[in-house]
């Protein structure tokens, strides 16, 4: 009896010690677990910061080729988001339990300090460089922007370092947390044998808690999809394995398209389905080794482990294709588009990989290129670094161009058909360039077709022009002048009184100017198109639909267009000889046109046989290589000298 209680109380204190090493067992590991998702909560921190830091930069940048009241917004939003990231990365990094150290976070929250002194002193320099930009002091403004570099670069090497051991205190954490499980689950039987069913039930409850608290850690709690942490373990497991195997990864950078919209129009509950479900159709496309982790956002990143020079283009398609189909949120059908950025290790150089850092960055470079341009899906190239200065070099070089004389106007003459007279010249826009020499329009319009540099061209075109005819005038030739004119400047509501002031400045006729308008401006907004339009045809000025035959105008409209002139598209009149469509497509413009009364003129003529071809066909008026190369002004005043030009007066002159 003496030895069964003995045994009883035995059996009772060595239950008691298990019990008790149990509770411990599982208090550290809660403790552990908790430092660990700790740390890769402040680990995502960072990285938002970064995104900020990055972001902050970018839009500056943004502002600084085109300076918008939007672009000033989102780049001190920006600025304020990379604040209060900064402010939760403090506030957590002070909340830590004091297991850590408390000289190591003290350490940290001083690195922390530096960081924001940095940040102020940079917004400093952005505050500056925005009044400069908005003075239109474009040289001080890069100057501003120049020394804003050094801050950007000191802020982000800053947050990477910190970022760096957060990132290495997150996959210690992680390795005791592993330890110390297999501590309990293999310590505890040795400790007591004979309590193995016991210890099975408290090791399988404290093992569930452990690979819980590991999931909770490692996964995003939205989607449940990896998370950023996960997705860096796996992806430098992975490009080990490629190195060994001389595989060649891809990264697929993919980003939602104003998917802000959404969150500020229908809210964040709305918002929150919406990435759901993209996660699970991104899921759905991929290969059971290929895996997609949200970073954070609406920002999600697919890797994918064997890759051939296709298939990361290939995966990209098929992701897009995914998320085309209409997306049924709640009571909602809404419809997302995503731009991706491809990054392969073949982009790093022969027989380099890169690490995970290059693959992300070249792979965030790929899809802002997507975003800014309006692709969907863009491959990472050198090209696309060395791009983003180059424009902005260039942009900066347009604007003082445009301040200057170095924006000049070459003009192409316009024939009568039959007679050889000259009806009119086309003013096209030259840039001579002080290091480059003679630039074409290719070379530059795209790049000023944003407000307000393209107002600034056109005015400065239709300037030069209208003082050359003035100069033409006085010289006894009567030779009007054409002017292309933007989608821009046709829906500005002020351009007719620009007109007018312009014409009032020269003091010629408004029927000497005639302005062409693509036939695609006119679809933008064709009631707002036909309003500006109207007003400067009540002006007097002529207008011309140029390159007709390639935009998507109807009759309809055509019947109501203010319309003097249709000029029939090179692209026509260029096979006009050999392909007998063409032939077709020029002989039913020129009878359309007739119809309504408008004269016809055909460009691109480049030899006899097509102007005669039409001259035959009833064209009012042919411009072209055949006649006359665009020339610069002093060259055309020799050129008309030789030619016969129009000798009286259009009758509405001193009525216009």
């Amino acid at each position: 009896m003496r030895r069964n209680r003995w045994a009883a109380v035995g059996l009772t204190l060595v239950l008691l010690v298990l019990t008790t090493l149990a509770v411990a067992e599982s208090r550290v590991l809660s403790d552990r677990a908790e430092r660990a998702s700790r740390a890769a909560v402040i680990q995502d921190s960072y990285q938002d910061a970064r995104y900020y830091a990055a972001r902050q930069a970018a839009e500056l940048d943004a502002y600084v080729l085109v300076p918008t009241q939007e672009g000033r917004r989102r780049q001190a939003d920006a600025s304020r988001q990379l604040d209060e990231a900064l402010a939760d990365v403090v506030s957590a990094v002070g909340d830590e339990p004091a297991a850590r150290g408390e000289r190591e976070r003290e350490r940290e929250l001083a690195g922390l300090a530096g960081v924001q002194a940095q940040q102020a002193r940079y917004e400093a320099v952005a505050s500056r460089v925005i009044a400069t930009v908005d003075t239109s002091a474009e040289g001080a403004a890069l100057l501003d922007e120049e020394s804003a570099l050094p801050l950007d670069h000191g802020i982000q090497d800053a947050l990477s370092l910190l970022e760096e051991r957060r990132y290495a205190d997150a996959t210690d954490l992680l390795g005791q947390l592993r330890r110390a499980a297999r501590v309990t689950l293999i310590g505890t039987p040795v400790v007591l044998a004979g309590c193995l069913l016991l210890f099975a039930v408290f090791a399988s409850i404290i093992s569930g808690y452990r690979r819980s608290l590991e999931r909770q850690a490692l996964r995003d709690v939205l989607t449940g999809l990896p998370n950023r942490l996960a997705f860096s373990l796996h992806a430098e497991q992975v490009l080990r394995e490629a190195g060994r195997r001389r595989l060649t990864p891809a990264v697929l950078l993919l980003d939602l398209d104003k998917f802000k919209e959404v969150n500020d129009t229908l809210g964040h509950g709305y918002g929150d389905d919406l990435l759901v479900e993209v996660g699970r159709r991104v899921t759905a496309v991929l290969g059971g080794r290929d895996i997609v982790a949200r970073l954070g956002g609406d920002e999600f990143v697919v890797l994918i482990s064997h890759h051939d020079p296709a298939r990361g283009e290939a995966v990209a398609r098929k992701i897009q294709e995914a998320l085309s189909l209409p997306f049924h949120c709640r009571d909602t059908t809404l419809a997302i588009e995503a731009s991706i950025g491809v990054s392969t290790g073949e982009t790093a150089g022969a027989g380099h990989l890169g690490d995970l850092g290059d693959l992300m960055r070249r792979a965030d470079v790929a899809m802002y290129t997507a975003k800014s341009q309006q692709l969907e899906i863009v491959r990472y190239s050198d090209e696309h670094d060395e791009s983003t200065r180059a424009r902005l070099e260039l942009l900066g070089a347009l604007r003082r161009a445009l301040d200057g004389d170095e924006l000049v106007a070459h003009y192409q003459p316009k024939i009568e058909s039959g007679t050889g007279r000259v009806i009119g010249v086309e003013a096209l826009a030259r840039w001579q360039h002080p290091t480059r020499g003679l630039l074409a329009p290719a070379e530059f319009i795209e790049l000023a077709e944003v407000p307000p540099l393209i107002h600034q061209l056109t005015e400065t075109m239709i300037r030069q022009s209208l003082a050359r005819c003035a100069t033409w005038r006085s010289a006894g030739r009567t030779v009007p002048v054409s002017v292309n004119i933007s989608t821009r400047s046709l829906l500005e509501e002020d351009f007719p009184a620009t007109v007018e002031g312009l014409l009032a400045e020269a003091s010629v006729p408004a029927v000497l100017l005639c302005l062409e308008i693509t036939e695609s401006t006119l679809m933008v907004d064709p009631d707002r198109s036909l309003a500006v339009m109207e007003r400067l045809r009540a002006l007097g000025v002529r207008l011309s639909i140029d390159d007709f035959g390639t935009g998507y105008s109807s009759m309809a409209y055509l019947k109501v267009l203010p319309v003097q002139e249709l000029k029939i598209d090179c692209c026509f009149v260029r096979d006009l000889i050999a392909e007998k469509g063409s032939q077709v497509i020029v002989r039913t413009a020129v009878d359309l046109g007739h119809q309504f009364g408008l004269t016809v003129v055909a460009e691109g003529v480049e030899d006899a046989a097509t102007a005669h071809a039409l001259e035959l066909l009833g064209v009012d008026g042919m411009q072209g290589y055949h006649f006359g190369r665009p020339m610069p002004a002093e060259e055309l005043s020799g050129w008309l000298a030789a030619h016969r030009t129009t000798s009286d007066e259009p009758a509405d002159v001193h009525g216009g």
